[in-house]
């Protein structure tokens, strides 16, 4: 037979599968799809886990609501990560059914992983008896294991979801939750630091410093604070921290949810390389990101409103825009799209135009200046961009964007007495979509 290229392609591919025929025959296994099913477990039923990995042994137990662990056998019960805990049982929920038996017996188990620091041990429990006990052996690719059921001999082939968490080291699953007061339910913050305390509460549609009620504060960043605040994680448990850690306490944030539930919780020094803080919460320790801390410790001047405007395009009927003698007027044509009114027949590039148009409805300013009024600013300089927004059943909204000043634009809405800063990449945002430009 001449050896041609597709048969050539065909010898190629058949090598390896012969190759791992012989292999099986050699090692006297039987490799066959298999009629084998492990049974589904019932994550809100189970209420006992045991892991055993490369790093040791743990017994997880849940009390209540709760869960707790113990390390190492005779090791002391401390709370467990109820997220991880909770991701180890859904990745059982489903029965698993192994694709092939690869071997009726072992006799030496470390071929497939099943000894040394590549097993793994899991067993679920549900009122002392088990439900789900495996010996996982190597990983292999595309997410499948050697998997043993634990007191049988023949080994299987099969994928388990979430494999990678049973691997994890037994320190990990200690409960790095500092704080966990539910997603959205904080309504209330008390900041500590500098010297002075700012109370943060949440009202209907935004929130308001009770020190001081006239500002507006930035829904945004304060709902971001609130986030954190819910659910602060820590890099690290600590036994102990390094004396002076907390000398002086950085920030002590009080945070409390709808029911009525506090936590608190104290930043101190930041560590060597500066990516993690030490934090405290009653009587324990962690190491936390310093970028949690960031987000907490700010001022209500910091957090005061940066929206120059922010309309949906739903309360938009028109929008005037005009720099020196040129000017364009147009109007939503639905989500995300205009429709240019005037000048009429003027080409112009419509998405460009659509980007500079979103942008006008939702400007946010890059920072508010406390010693710049309108007068003082370049918002009536020649080639200021001027803005009027008609809005459906509201009074028009006028903006107006002064040409460069430094290093910013200046942009003023009418009506308030603030004067805000636009970086310059937002400005020429602005102009982009309708050939206009800036005056260097």
């Amino acid at each position: 037979m001449t050896l041609t290229r597709t048969n050539a392609g065909l010898v190629v591919a058949l090598v390896p599968l012969v190759t791992l025929l012989l292999w099986d025959l050699a090692r006297g296994r039987e490799p066959a799809p298999v009629a084998v099913e492990w049974p589904a477990v019932v994550p809100g039923e189970v209420d006992g886990l045991r892991v055993a990995n490369a790093t040791g042994e743990l017994e997880a137990r849940r009390v209540g609501a709760h869960w707790t662990l113990t390390r190492g056998g005779d090791g002391p019960v401390e709370p467990a990560d109820p997220d991880l805990i909770g991701g180890v049982l859904r990745s059982f929920r489903s029965p698993i059914r192994p694709d092939a038996r690869v071997a009726a017996r072992v006799d030496d188990p470390a071929v497939y992983g099943l000894a040394g620091e590549e097993r793994v041990e899991v067993e679920l429990s549900v009122q002392g008896e088990t439900v789900l006990a495996l010996e996982l052996g190597r990983a292999l690719a595309g997410g499948s294991s050697f998997v043993r059921p634990s007191g049988e001999e023949a080994v299987y082939r099969a994928r388990i979801p979430g494999r990678y968490r049973l691997d994890r080291p037994l320190d990990e699953w200690r409960d790095h939750r500092v704080t966990a007061l539910g997603k959205g339910k904080v309504v209330s913050l008390t900041l500590d630091s500098r010297g002075r305390t700012w109370h943060l509460e949440r009202r209907t549609e935004d929130w308001a410093c009770l020190e001081e009620p006239e500002l507006m504060l930035d829904v945004r960043l304060v709902e971001g604070m609130a986030r954190t605040a819910a659910s602060l994680r820590a890099g690290a448990l600590l036994d102990q921290a390094p004396a002076g850690a907390f000398e002086p306490v950085r920030l002590r944030m009080v945070a409390a949810n709808h029911e009525g539930e506090t936590q608190t919780v104290e930043f101190g020094a930041t560590l060597e390389g500066g990516r993690e803080v030490y934090a405290r919460s009653g009587d324990r320790l962690y190491r936390v990101p310093v970028a949690h801390l960031e987000t907490l410790d700010r001022t209500p001047q910091e957090l005061r409103d940066r929206d120059v405007v922010k309309l949906d395009w739903q309360e938009v009927e028109r929008v005037i825009v005009s720099q020196g003698d040129r000017r364009f007027v147009a109007e939503p044509a639905g989500d995300h799209r205009w429709r240019l009114l005037e000048p009429e027949g003027y080409s112009i590039d419509a998405r460009q135009m659509g980007y500079s148009l979103d942008a006008m409805i939702e400007l946010r300013a890059f920072e508010l200046l406390d010693d710049t009024d309108r007068g003082g600013s370049s918002v009536d300089r020649a080639g200021a961009l001027r803005i009027r927004i008609d809005r459906v059943e509201a009074s028009p909204v006028e903006v107006r964007v002064g040409p460069l000043a430094g290093s910013v634009h200046h942009v003023w809405r009418e009506g308030r007495d603030q004067v805000y800063s636009l970086r310059v990449s937002t400005a020429r945002s602005l102009t982009r979509g309708f050939g206009l430009d800036w005056e260097e």
